[in-house]
């Protein structure tokens, strides 16, 4: 479900997000870590 509605979504401007600003990238990388956790129903962290 992710690879074909979300990914493609943000790909779609991938040469444009090679000259974004490192924040903008950081914020995109942060929305595809959520969303992938939603979806394999993961926790926001890691046990010990």
């Amino acid at each position: 479900m992710y690879k074909s509605l979300v990914r493609p979504v943000m790909s779609y401007a991938s040469p444009v997000w090679g000259a974004a600003a490192k924040s903008h990238l950081i914020k995109l990388e942060s929305a595809q870590n959520i969303i992938a956790r939603q979806i394999t129903n993961s926790p926001w962290f890691i046990r010990n």
